[in-house]
């Protein structure tokens, strides 16, 4: 049957309705995607600099600041959590590498933290931030309950992190006094997860912090683990005499 004018008149308004919500949703995902095309072209500069940065290799002052001035520009198109952790590792790295030059840089401590809040309030499951947190609040002499608070969220943001355990151990090792019965089992757990990995490096940490007793407590059970560690506590004995 052939289309009246009048149901050829709805049809054609139909097919323009269409034409523009189509064209209306391209435009919104055009106006997403240039932003972030953007940030991503001011990344690349810094980009070979993140990579060392993150393989735990040494970048010297120059590089970092090429770093995080890309990251700054990014974060002027679009901010991530992603971005604002990086930029929070580079102020933290360069305030921790003038206090081993010299005295605490507290300014470019507290501006670090600043950032790391900053990026955890946008991505709060990045243990790496608040591990970085941690030692930013211990180095600028913050109440120790928050340096095990922030210790905690890392351990329960991420139960196993090969690289990042040892770090995160010596300091809630030090911190043992401050977390509450509940935490105290997640640092066990990792005492235990560590003396797996690397015994050796686990007893130097505990040595250094005097929590040799946290040890014992987390191998509790384990014959041949607490027989080693007895071994092991015996050897370092001998050598220290």
């Amino acid at each position: 049957m052939p289309m009246t004018g009048v149901g050829h008149s709805i049809m054609t308004r139909a097919g323009l309705v269409s034409l523009a919500f189509a064209l209306a949703v391209a435009a919104l995902l055009l106006s997403l995607a240039v932003p972030r095309t953007i940030a991503a072209f001011q990344e690349m500069p810094g980009n070979s600099v993140m990579g060392r940065v993150a393989a735990g290799k040494e970048a010297d002052d120059d590089a970092l600041a090429l770093l995080a001035e890309s990251r700054r520009n990014a974060d002027a198109w679009v901010t991530s959590g992603r971005v604002l952790d990086e930029i929070a590792h580079v102020d933290f790295l360069r305030a921790a590498r003038s206090g081993e030059a010299g005295g605490l840089d507290e300014a470019g401590l507290r501006r670090a933290l600043s950032g790391i809040d900053a990026s955890l309030a946008v991505a709060p499951a990045n243990p790496h931030g608040w591990v970085r947190r941690a030692y930013a609040a211990l180095l600028l002499n913050h109440p120790p309950e928050e340096v095990a608070s922030a210790l905690t969220m890392s351990m329960l943001t991420a139960r196993y992190e090969p690289d990042l355990m040892y770090a995160r151990l010596a300091v809630s090792l030090e911190s043992w006094n401050y977390f509450s019965a509940d935490d105290r089992l997640l640092v066990l757990d990792q005492v235990r997860m560590a003396w797996r990995r690397k015994p050796a490096r686990l007893v130097e940490l505990a040595a250094s912090a005097g929590r040799i007793g946290v040890v014992y407590t987390a191998l509790a059970g384990d014959i041949t683990a607490l027989a080693d560690l007895d071994r092991r506590l015996a050897a370092q004995r001998r050598k220290a005499n």
